[in-house]
């Protein structure tokens, strides 16, 4: 017998066991998404472990298995495990809070397939964006922004840039796909469609990002080849969320950059 050793998007600070129900063992593996019973409810968990014995007599086994491969790595784990005891809140609600929409809905991951066009607002392309975005601020830190990108894209790893608010986001968006043409760059953040928001996940997923750009959430973008984090006008307000873990994305920044070296 397996069980597995779940977490739940509750405000319950708990690791819960569950049977791995014969047809699910071979695939079941930590970083998989499990739909299980808890109370009268059917819920989505994320499995953080296995193990040959539990303590519990009368054991619910799981009721079905999302993911045939895990979609969260070790890493993901680790930095949102921290967030959980750094900001006293369970660890299913950092997964959570983590993750999009589509993921937390149960959608299949590989699925999204979504190929989209981003509008930006007039008047922001080319140098126009540039006066625009450093308005109130010298234009050094687009220079040194790009000077250490350069540096990182030369060992072929990836940058995630954090902006407060999606206006400044689309501004950056712009500045970089003017600077590094060549480039895999994308923009994330949560007030896009449920199926847009995933296919920008599982493009980080599968390392097919060189310069994610996104707002506070983006922090947790499952980039595998991380290289760099720059959090730009890192006192706004806007990078501190409202509801449980409450966690701020500049500290986030900073424990994930200990975690990936």
């Amino acid at each position: 017998m397996r069980y597995a050793k779940v977490v739940l998007g509750l405000p319950v600070d708990e690791i819960f066991d569950y049977l791995v129900p014969e047809q699910f063992s071979k695939d079941c593996s930590m970083g998989c998404r499990v739909g299980v019973s808890f109370g009268k409810r059917n819920l989505i968990g994320y499995v953080v472990g296995l193990s040959l014995k539990t303590k519990i007599n009368k054991i619910k086994p799981i009721s079905r298995l999302i993911d045939l491969k895990p979609i969260l790595n070790g890493r993901f784990l680790e930095l949102t495990k921290a967030v959980s005891d750094y900001y006293c809140s369970s660890w299913g609600q950092a997964i959570e809070s983590a993750l999009p929409v589509g993921v937390r809905k149960g959608l299949t991951v590989g699925s999204a397939g979504v190929e989209r066009e981003i509008v930006l607002q007039e008047g922001t392309k080319g140098p126009a964006a540039l006066k625009e975005w450093v308005s109130g601020r010298p234009e050094e830190y687009f220079k040194v922004y790009c000077q250490r990108i350069d540096l990182v894209l030369a060992r072929n790893k990836s940058v995630l840039i954090l902006a407060p608010e999606i206006k400044q986001c689309l501004k950056l968006f712009n500045l970089m796909k003017a600077k590094y043409p060549d480039k895999r760059i994308e923009l994330t953040y949560r007030k896009l469609k449920v199926k847009e928001e995933l296919a920008v996940w599982e493009k980080a997923v599968n390392g097919c990002i060189d310069i994610l750009i996104g707002t506070r959430a983006a922090v947790f973008s499952p980039l595998p080849n991380l290289g760099l984090i720059i959090i730009d006008r890192e006192d706004s307000y806007g990078y501190k969320e409202e509801q449980a873990p409450y966690y701020r994305a500049p500290d986030v920044g900073v424990m994930r950059a200990r975690l990936e070296g």
